[in-house]
This record gives C-alpha cells, sequence and structure tokens, in this order.
C-alpha cells in the first residue's frame, strides 16, 4: 500500500526536477489522491440511498482527478494547478448546489486559498482565482436562502464531515509544504551567502596580492624616472623634460592609487580588535599627520568635545583623516575651515564634519561613495577616488552610516552615525561609578 502511495506520489516527478519544484508536484499529487479517496468513501456511503442521478453526480469528479494526474505525468504542471484549483472551486460549487448547506461544501472554499497561494505566484493569477472564490460562495449561499438542493434529504450525518477532513487535511498539507519551502529557501540562502563570503574573502585576497607585488616595481620605475630627471636637468630639450615630468607624475599617482587600493582591501570585518575609544584623541592623531597640509591651508579645525565609541581605533583614525584631508585638499580660501560637532540620541552618535570648501553637488550625493569616484579631473584636483569609498566601508563595519548631508558654494557637511553599543554603555556607567 505504501508503495502506491509512493508511485503515484512520484507522478510527473523526473531526475531533472528541482527540489523546491518536487514538492509542489508530490503536494498536487497528494490532493488528488486524497480528493479521489474522499469520494470513493462517499460513494460507498451514499450506495445505501442509491438513485441513479445521486451516483452520476457523485462520480463526475473522479475523472477529473485522473486528469490531473494525466497532466502531471507529461509535465504540464502549471495548467494541471490551475485545473485543479478551477476544478475544485466548480466541483464545490455544484456540491453545495445540489446537497445543500448540510453537506458544509462551502467550507471548502477555505482550504482552496493556500493553495492558490502555493501553486500560483502571480499576482494576476491569484486575484482571479480569490474572485472566483468569492463569487461562487456568494453564489452558493445565495442560492441556498432562496431554494432547496434536489439531493439534501441523502446527506447523512457521516457525510456532513467530508468538508472539515477536506479542509483540515488541506490546510495540513498546506502548513508541510509552507515549513519546507522555508527550510529550502533558508538552505539556499545560507548556501549564497557562504558562497558570497568567500568570494568576496578570495576577491579582497587577490586584490591585497597583486597590489602589494605591483608596489616594488612601480617603486623603482618612479625611482629611475626621477634619477634620470636629475641627469637630464639640464637638457635644453623642453619637451623631453615634460615627457619625464609626466611620466614621473604618473608614476606617484598610481603608486598612490595602489596604496589606496591597499588601504580599501585591508578595511575588513570588525572582532576583537574593537574598543572604548577616544574621538577628540582621535582628531589630535589625525591634525598630527596632517601637519604639513594644514600649514598649507592655513586651517583651523574647530572640534568640540566629541564621544567615546566602541569602535576600532586604527579605522576611526583612517576615517577622520580622509574626510578631513578632502575638506583640505577641495579648499581654494585662504584659510580652510573645519567644524566637527556631534549630538546624541539614546542609540546613535551622529558626528557632522563641515568645511567651507568649493561644495558638492547634491545630485552626486551617493556616487562620491563608490570607489574609483572622482568628479574632478587631476589637473584640477590629484586623488585616486578611493578615499570616500574607504570612509564607508569603515563606518558600515561599525553598523553605521554616512551621507552628504548638506553642500552648497559655501562648503559641505558629511554626517556620521554610529551606534551606542551594549559595551560602550557599560564602561561609561562604570567609569560614571568610579568618579562619583
Amino acid at each position: 500500500m505504501l508503495k502506491i502511495w509512493r508511485r503515484l506520489s512520484d507522478i510527473g516527478v523526473y531526475t531533472d526536477t528541482t527540489e523546491s519544484e518536487l514538492k509542489k508536484i508530490r503536494l498536487l499529487n497528494h490532493m488528488a489522491i486524497l480528493a479521489t479517496l474522499l469520494q470513493i468513501a462517499g460513494l460507498l456511503i451514499l450506495f445505501v440511498n442509491f438513485t441513479p442521478g445521486l451516483l452520476a453526480v457523485s462520480c463526475f469528479p473522479l475523472p477529473f482527478y485522473l486528469f490531473i494526474f494525466y497532466l502531471q505525468k507529461k509535465k504540464h504542471y502549471y495548467t494541471a494547478r490551475w485545473l485543479l484549483i478551477i476544478g475544485a472551486i466548480f466541483i464545490i460549487t455544484i456540491f453545495n448546489l445540489l446537497f445543500g448547506p448540510k453537506l458544509n461544501a462551502v467550507i471548502a472554499f477555505f482550504a482552496i486559498a493556500p493553495l492558490i497561494t502555493i501553486f500560483l505566484k502571480k499576482r494576476r493569477s491569484s486575484q482571479v482565482l480569490y474572485g472566483l472564490i468569492i463569487v461562487s460562495f456568494t453564489f452558493s449561499t445565495i442560492y441556498n436562502y432562496y431554494y432547496s438542493a434536489p439531493f439534501e434529504q441523502y446527506v447523512i450525518p457521516t457525510v456532513r464531515y467530508y468538508s472539515f477532513v477536506i479542509v483540515f487535511v488541506a490546510l495540513i498539507l498546506t502548513l508541510k509544504i509552507f515549513q519546507l519551502e522555508s527550510n529550502q529557501r533558508e538552505k539556499e540562502l545560507g548556501n549564497l551567502l557562504d558562497k558570497l563570503k568567500d568570494k568576496n574573502e578570495e576577491l579582497e585576497r587577490i586584490t591585497y596580492v597583486a597590489s602589494h607585488d605591483l608596489k616594488t616595481p612601480l617603486r623603482h620605475v618612479s625611482s629611475y624616472l626621477s634619477l634620470l630627471q636629475l641627469k637630464l636637468i639640464k637638457t635644453e630639450d623642453p619637451q623631453l623634460q615634460h615627457y619625464l615630468a609626466t611620466a614621473v607624475k604618473g608614476a606617484k599617482q598610481m603608486y598612490h592609487t595602489i596604496e589606496n587600493v591597499l588601504e580599501y582591501s585591508r578595511v575588513g570585518d570588525l572582532d576583537s580588535t574593537m574598543e572604548i575609544v577616544d574621538l577628540n584623541k582621535v582628531i589630535e592623531k589625525v591634525s598630527f599627520n596632517l601637519q604639513n597640509e594644514i600649514n598649507n591651508k592655513n586651517a583651523i579645525i574647530e572640534s568640540h568635545a566629541l564621544p567615546m565609541s566602541w569602535a576600532n581605533e586604527n579605522q576611526m583614525t583612517s576615517l577622520f583623516q580622509n574626510l578631513i584631508e578632502n575638506s583640505l585638499k577641495y579648499n581654494k580660501n585662504e584659510k580652510a575651515i573645519i567644524h566637527i560637532s556631534f549630538e546624541s540620541t539614546q542609540d546613535h552618535h551622529f558626528i557632522s564634519i563641515s568645511d567651507n570648501g568649493i561644495g558638492i553637488d547634491q545630485k552626486y550625493g551617493n556616487q562620491i561613495f563608490e570607489i574609483f569616484r572622482r568628479l574632478h579631473d587631476q589637473d584640477q584636483f590629484e586623488g585616486s577616488g578611493v578615499g570616500l569609498a574607504i570612509c564607508k566601508k569603515i563606518v558600515e563595519n561599525h553598523k553605521g552610516s554616512i551621507w552628504l548631508d548638506k553642500s552648497d558654494a559655501e562648503g559641505s557637511t558629511f554626517k556620521i552615525k554610529l551606534p551606542i553599543l551594549k559595551q560602550e554603555n557599560i564602561l561609561l556607567e562604570s567609569t560614571s561609578n568610579f568618579h562619583e
């Protein structure tokens, strides 16, 4: 008996059938098998009250279920699903009209709705069938209210519970298929995430190794070009001097680009490197690192007392250094002014970095954080277009976000949103208790 059940369940299943499609095929077969068995059982019960008309009415769905199996076997899966749902609506409506409300056939409409959700993913198809269910249900109810059913007297108590059995079995199978599909999706998503993680790690390794290996030969090229430029400094050929100067400049630019790519590839996920970081000390360190640039621009960095943050200190240094360096670079004023402030909510720190530079067109607010995205030619402003991409990656590593808050001819303001984590609160509370 079990072997027959399995063979009937696998009608339409082939070696190339996907696992997701396999579950739907078997669910459809199970529905057809159970409906057929219930129909046969009903015929046996109705045989006691045998009449030719009643027998004919009770037998007419059996060929329909056999046709469903035929369509499954021929791989017409979508047609079989459509036909099963439409046929089920039609059969339930006919039985409800012929046997009346005592048969409880109306309740079987509720077993069809979950099947539509499982089998028909297209929104328009689902809407059409849901509408058909509502129309059939309404028509059956109104008809039974005004007219008596011709076979109502043949309905015995046992048959009355068929609809409940059908609904119960359908809901059990529906829940099972939902669970199986959910587990399958989670498994597929987990596999995709693992593959994506492996590919990202592999790409980062390749980027790092390739960039690292390019540095040495490029350093040699740059060095020898500089030596050649010094040796030919007294040459009377200005065109040769121009060629050499361009070559030296290009080599240095490429070297800095490789350095930035290496830095970008090193900004990975965070784990044990996290600690409580005083952002005021980070700004002091950045100011020291950029002392020459600050002096050249006569810059003033106004920094209010910044918060402590649960972060990676090196990455926070790189974040603020890139932002301040950009504020200095894209500034044509005699005195560059950079203002750093913050405000906090219960869950986040919001840090603002404002300057009086040339500003950025707001329509490029998202593009500027893409790697190698530059809005100016090298002749106007030198750079590789990696700095803001590094900033974005660092902030996202810290579960935060960064965006261009406002920008005009008077300067730009970048805003950083960093979460206040549990570890940060614990340390700040312990520090506060210590001082008390």
